[in-house]
């Protein structure tokens, strides 16, 4: 029989490079298993926590919904990357003219 393992908030925070809080946050939705032993909560190393996925910083939600936005954004910048190129190409045009015209009347 397997010994059980117990982390304080801190060691599990590290294990898993998350702040102190979310493993908090965490402990307090029920997703990590925990023990209370001396008025402290201490993490139990088990399958759970060992295959839990913490997301660092933005929520789900919120990460598909800036998702969205920087794709707008990005379809923007082609939009507007895509008429410059169009203005270069036009101005490459009338400076070609130009030179042309310019050496035919040198001449």
């Amino acid at each position: 029989m397997m010994d059980t393992e117990y982390l304080t908030v801190s060691k599990a925070a590290k294990i898993k490079q998350c702040s102190r809080t979310t493993i908090y946050h965490q402990m307090k939705q029920g997703r990590i298993n925990t023990y209370e032993f001396a008025g402290k909560q201490f993490v139990i190393k088990d399958e759970t926590f060992e295959n839990i996925q913490i997301n660092r910083g933005v929520p789900f939600g919120k990460m598909e919904e800036r998702l969205a936005q920087l794709e707008e954004k990005v379809s923007q910048l082609e939009e507007e990357n895509k008429g410059l190129e169009e203005r270069v190409i036009e101005l490459e045009g009338k400076k070609k003219r130009a030179t042309k015209r310019g050496k035919k009347g040198s001449k």
